[in-house]
């Protein structure tokens, strides 16, 4: 039986993955911080709900709409989740993928903060400049 947190985080990837960011957003904590990494323009910090939609928004934006998070597995327990997935883009003609590695903590059924690990930092950085 899965644990609670890992429902929580799979309807949350699953809705986010869809493109649905409005159902998402219903998973966030009001206080939630994102931990963006990497050596691009969009890393760094996005506290509440709004900026990390706002991050998501900007993501989608500057591929034109074909960033796409493909979660691949998911393992929790009662503090923390990983959501192991595969990321593709496409940027100017350029077709990109890699894998990320996503760590939430979740409390009353929430996100309340997450980092955000790109497999390759070189090609995050190549899409996301």
């Amino acid at each position: 039986m899965a644990h609670a947190n890992e429902e929580v985080v799979r309807s949350y990837v699953t809705a986010f993955a869809a493109g649905d960011l409005d159902t998402a957003r219903t998973y966030l904590d009001d206080d939630v911080v994102y931990h963006v990494g990497g050596r691009h323009s969009l890393a760094g910090d996005y506290r509440g709900p709004d900026e990390a939609v706002a991050f998501f928004r900007e993501r989608a934006a500057r591929t034109g709409g074909t960033f796409k998070v493909i979660p691949h597995d998911l393992l929790a327990n009662a503090v923390h989740a990983v959501a192991l997935s595969a990321v593709t883009a496409e940027r100017d003609g350029v077709h990109y993928a890699w894998d990320v590695v996503t760590v939430y903590h979740v409390a009353g059924g929430k996100v309340t903060e997450c980092w955000i690990i790109d497999g390759d930092q070189e090609l995050a950085a190549q899409v996301l400049a």
